[in-house]
């Protein structure tokens, strides 16, 4: 595992490998863990896109599944 590590970092400035150790598992946090929020949605309501082409635009629902 940590040969891994060392190849992935190998080249990276300010990363130096003798310094690379291992997380015990009960150390470690959820970092990959993603929890989306559920949103109703109803018709006829105004939304502000957060993401994308029109990130900040303001829209209409007319459609829900």
């Amino acid at each position: 595992m940590l040969c891994i590590c060392f190849q992935a970092c190998k080249g990276l400035r300010n990363i130096f490998g003798q310094k690379i150790t291992l997380v015990p598992i009960r150390e470690m946090t959820d970092v990959l863990s993603v929890e989306s929020k559920a949103i109703d949605l109803a018709r006829d309501t105004w939304v502000r896109m957060k993401i994308g082409t029109y990130k900040g635009d303001l829209a209409k629902v007319c459609i829900t599944f």
